[in-house]
């Protein structure tokens, strides 16, 4: 990119482009990486990273989620003592954001991935099934299958006459 390229993506003014330009500036090693960098690469990442405070502000009335709050939720170690915000934290990036998202905030952000899969099994909403397929593909999870509901209904009687057999026969 060029500086005026830097100055307008950024919102830097152009002055502060041209000081970290100096070789001498403490800020050159930024300056030398976004002069490199593509104009698309910069804006692809400044547009996910309001993807993701989207998604999670969505239908939010309280308080709204910033990045540092997100990235600090993510950073626990431990999930038995979350607040309520970073229980909501979890629940709506589990159901609402995709595997790309989940790209974003390790790239992006630099949240670990084990520890988004350490508080994903934790969680209550690993249960739901839209949820649970494409999460657990993606964490690599093996699930056990659960008996077949549809077929529960017609089973029914005949566990029932079963049941009414033994009884008759342990009151006589």
């Amino acid at each position: 990119m060029k500086n005026k390229q830097i100055s307008e993506i950024f919102s830097i003014p152009t002055s502060t482009v041209a000081e970290w330009s100096n070789p001498n500036h403490n800020k050159h090693k930024i300056y030398l990486y976004l002069l490199n960098s593509s104009k698309e690469v910069a804006e692809n990442a400044l547009n996910k990273r309001h993807r993701l405070l989207h998604i999670l502000n969505r239908n939010t009335f309280s308080e709204k989620y910033t990045m540092k709050e997100i990235k600090e939720a993510f950073a626990l170690r431990d999930t038995t003592n979350i607040t309520r915000r970073q229980a909501t934290i979890f629940s709506k990036f589990f159901k609402e954001c995709d595997v790309e998202d989940l790209g974003d905030l390790i790239s992006i952000h630099g949240v670990s991935i084990n520890k988004v899969k350490n508080i994903y099994t934790s969680i209550p909403e690993k249960q739901l099934p839209g949820v649970c397929e494409t999460w657990n593909n993606r964490f690599k999870i093996k699930t056990q299958k659960t008996r077949d509901l549809k077929r529960a209904p017609t089973q029914l009687p005949r566990l029932l006459t079963k049941v009414l057999q033994e009884r008759a026969h342990e009151s006589l």
